[in-house]
């Protein structure tokens, strides 16, 4: 690997040792690391990999910059305490992580100042999220995901934690039971599988979309109804409206808005060999949280 400047050679350096490649990062208050992230340098000069153009993150996260940015960060720190709260282990003292859903590798990032590349596999199924991983981090540990699950470059028992930011919340009920499955088989015993979800508030912006031209119409295929939907939403189902995602990867039969529900959960995941340990839907969290445990 090639480095042509001082920074990327101190990166070098601490990859060599076994370090994080930002391993001089790990005492930043987090809002000045993910600002760092966002600038492309840290307080000291140091480089850091530059983000895609807007209109990409847009594509991958709905956002854009420092706000975008600091919304992941919160979702790492919430990480970390599962991490430590249900493996009982620091998360950098993992040896097996997976990424689902790498995207440009907004997560990842993050946590290039607590693991060395060569513990954090991130994956997903669109190869331009690949292409835009390795381009900004050449040290990145990523895979294309292709075909359909099982996975033959997973390998079964290998994870001790897997997460999904933003994920379950577009992908299809078929689509969210096949990857569950292929989860518990790639994860360790007692591993943890962190996710996010829509909240059941969503029922609310979709009643709101209904006189949309493209939500509109995506909603009345599914023949949404507010009321009835809402009371769904707080019982035992799963919600889901076919969007697509503007790309091949992510076709409208598997890929859209998803409400995965606290109660649906409660209900499916213990005959796929989970256990529900967190579901938090509080107010100020973009999405909920979701831990389940490999049983």
């Amino acid at each position: 690997m090639i480095y042509d400047n001082k920074e990327n050679l101190m990166t070098s350096e601490f990859l060599d040792r076994g370090l994080p490649p930002y391993f001089w990062a790990r005492n930043l208050p987090d809002n000045d690391w993910a600002q760092a992230l966002v600038n492309g340098y840290g307080p000291s000069g140091e480089t850091l990999p530059q983000l895609p153009d807007e209109p990409v993150q847009r594509k991958f996260v709905g956002g854009i910059g420092f706000e975008s940015m600091q919304r992941a960060m919160r979702f790492v720190r919430r990480l970390k305490n599962s991490s430590s709260q249900h493996i009982g282990r620091d998360i950098g003292s993992l040896r097996n992580i997976l990424d689902v859903g790498v995207g440009f590798g907004r997560i990842y990032r993050i946590l290039m100042r607590d693991l060395h590349p060569r513990h954090l596999l991130g994956v997903d199924v669109d190869p331009a999220a690949i292409e835009l991983t390795r381009s900004a981090m050449p040290y990145c540990n990523v895979e294309l995901l292709a075909g359909t699950p099982p996975y033959s470059n997973l390998a079964e028992d290998q994870f001790e934690l897997a997460y999904l930011h933003s994920v379950f919340s577009h992908l299809s009920e078929a689509a969210f039971l096949r990857l569950l499955v292929e989860l518990k088989r790639v994860l360790t015993k007692s591993a943890i599988l962190v996710f996010t979800t829509l909240k059941t508030e969503h029922v609310d912006r979709w009643d709101a979309q209904r006189n949309l031209q493209f939500m509109g119409a995506a909603l009345a295929k599914v023949e949404f109804d507010a009321i009835a939907w809402r009371r769904l939403a707080q019982g035992d189902s799963f919600l889901y409206v076919p969007t697509g995602g503007g790309d091949p990867s992510r076709p409208h039969s598997e890929y859209g808005e998803a409400i995965v529900s606290k109660g649906y959960l409660v209900k499916t995941v213990p005959d796929l060999g989970f256990e529900l340990l967190e579901y938090d839907s509080s107010p100020g969290l973009p999405q909920a949280y979701c831990v389940l445990g490999k049983k």
